[in-house]
């Protein structure tokens, strides 16, 4: 029967597979942490956490991954337009708060001058769009057409389906 120590040593190794490290970072002696992780590396419990914690893992790092990509498709998508708009000569920015996350993502700075002036700046679309290809291996020579296109109406759907559920709310 495992121990806490050896959860914890469960814990620890998912984050670098170190077992003699992860063993004395969860509390194990440094003199004795090779052969405890040995022993716990072998315990059929110690090894169902350790398949208990790498999948949490896979899922907070699915959501970061998510996250992340959601937010280069606010930037590369944006526009001024969805930001501020010219009525009779004259910039006006929308209120933030009637806006979409989306929209209010994108914009990276914005100013008034001391005379009322006022100047919006977007994030840059470019790297945005440059990321997005990336993370989705758009640029990628071994990925066949068919997949680029798969992988680009999935993250499009997802888009549309993300928006479609805040508009339910």
């Amino acid at each position: 029967m495992a121990t806490m120590l050896a959860k914890r040593f469960a814990w620890e190794y998912t984050r670098d597979f170190r077992a003699e490290k992860s063993a004395i970072r969860a509390g194990a002696s440094p003199r004795s942490a090779r052969t405890t992780a040995s022993r716990w590396l072998k315990d059929a419990e110690v090894q169902r956490w350790i398949e208990e914690f790498l999948k949490q893992r896979r899922e907070k790092n699915e959501v970061l991954v998510q996250r992340t990509i959601a937010e280069f498709a606010r930037i590369a998508f944006g526009s001024i337009g969805d930001v501020a708009e010219v009525v009779e000569g004259q910039v006006r920015i929308r209120d933030f708060n009637e806006m979409e996350p989306e929209h209010v993502a994108a914009v990276k700075e914005l100013k008034v001058g001391s005379e009322g002036e006022k100047q919006v700046k977007m994030h840059a679309k470019v790297q945005a769009l440059n990321s997005l290809a990336k993370i989705l291996g758009l640029y990628e020579d071994d990925t066949d057409d068919a997949k680029k296109v798969e992988l680009i109406h999935r993250f499009v759907s997802g888009q549309a389906e993300a928006k479609k559920d805040r508009g339910a709310e």
